[in-house]
């Protein structure tokens, strides 16, 4: 009897969902939306695993695909004018050690 009550039970929530519902693509979710905005709120816990299958659902997507594509371009374009300038952290390591190799290949001559 139990079984029974329970197995009508279940079929009725599960018949009663809103069928009707607008399907929102995945890469305009709300939550992408809330970590990408400008207040940038941190999700809460319960609201990870949602994010995660939206951001899985988006890069499967062609949109999302078209967007990693322009943001690889994007990025390639500002290593390689970075890259023109020789600046930053591996930049100082590069110039100290072509130093320390100069110095050490004078004082083995001299």
């Amino acid at each position: 009897m139990r079984g029974l009550f329970f197995s009508v039970l279940m079929v009725g929530i599960l018949s009663g969902q809103n069928a009707d519902s607008v399907e929102v693509h995945p890469c305009d979710s709300p939550l992408i939306k809330q970590t990408k905005g400008d207040g940038k709120r941190p999700l809460k816990l319960r609201q990870m695993l949602p994010y995660t299958i939206d951001v899985v659902k988006c890069r499967l997507s062609e949109r999302g695909q078209k967007a990693a594509k322009i943001r690889d371009a994007r990025t390639m374009n500002s290593a390689y004018a970075e890259a023109q300038i020789f600046k930053g952290f591996s930049s100082t390591c590069a110039y100290c050690a072509a130093v320390m190799v100069v110095v050490f290949y004078l004082s083995s001559i001299f």
